[in-house]
């Protein structure tokens, strides 16, 4: 008999820490991700929808993504590509 899984929809920035954080999701038998968003964060839009993507290919996952903001709201983009 399958749980009852939590739905989430998960909005990341999918640099090193988001990447390990979703491939967690992905195997927690407690949640059942819907949709991963992806914003500008530590890297940027573009970059962090490619990983997000990637990642779900890596693990052969059919989970829908969506691009979201390309630029923080209320203060400017610090970008942290060096690290992530």
């Amino acid at each position: 008999m399958q749980k009852n899984r939590i739905k989430v929809i998960i909005d990341t920035d999918p640099g090193v820490d988001d990447s390990v954080c979703l491939i967690n999701a992905f195997f927690d038998e407690n949640i059942d991700i819907k949709l991963i968003s992806t914003v500008s964060g530590n890297v940027s839009l573009k970059k962090g929808t490619r990983n997000a993507l990637h990642l779900l290919d890596l693990f052969n996952l059919d989970v829908p993504v969506a691009k979201g903001a390309c630029k923080p709201m209320a203060r400017e983009c610090k970008d942290a590509e060096f690290i992530h």
